[in-house]
């Protein structure tokens, strides 16, 4: 069996451009880095809602994703983020869970040098 965070790893390290794949969590020192644009999942976060339907308790469990694309420069950071997205938005990770959707993007700020922008994405499935 492939786990959602495992297949989602898997796609986004199968993108065109990616030189550096994808990895779980951040290097020590982004300068010892050499095979860029590369993508990293920051955070994995998982929330409960409340049961759509009266009877039997059936709860959304809700998996939200970051991803990290770090390159040298704007413009290969840019066109990295962009082939994730086109990848991850409708992916569906297995056939208990929605299609992904995009929730937020934002420009993060690190080590000089490096152009950084993080997405969350986020699945669901219900638990019977």
């Amino acid at each position: 069996m492939t786990y959602p965070l495992e297949a989602i790893v898997e796609r986004i390290d199968a993108t065109m451009g990616l030189t550096g794949g994808c990895e779980v969590g951040m290097p020590a020192q982004l300068e010892s880095l050499s095979t860029v644009p590369m993508a990293w999942i920051t955070n994995v976060i998982e929330t409960a809602g409340n049961s759509p339907v009266t009877g039997p308790v059936r709860q959304r469990l809700e998996l939200r994703v970051e991803v990290t694309v770090g390159a040298r420069t704007l413009g290969s950071m840019l066109g990295a983020r962009d082939a994730i997205r086109d990848s991850l938005l409708s992916y569906i990770v297995n056939s208990d869970y929605e299609p992904m959707i995009f929730r937020s993007g934002r420009m993060e700020f690190a080590d000089p040098g490096w152009c950084l922008w993080r997405d969350e994405y986020v699945t669901a499935r219900y638990l019977l």
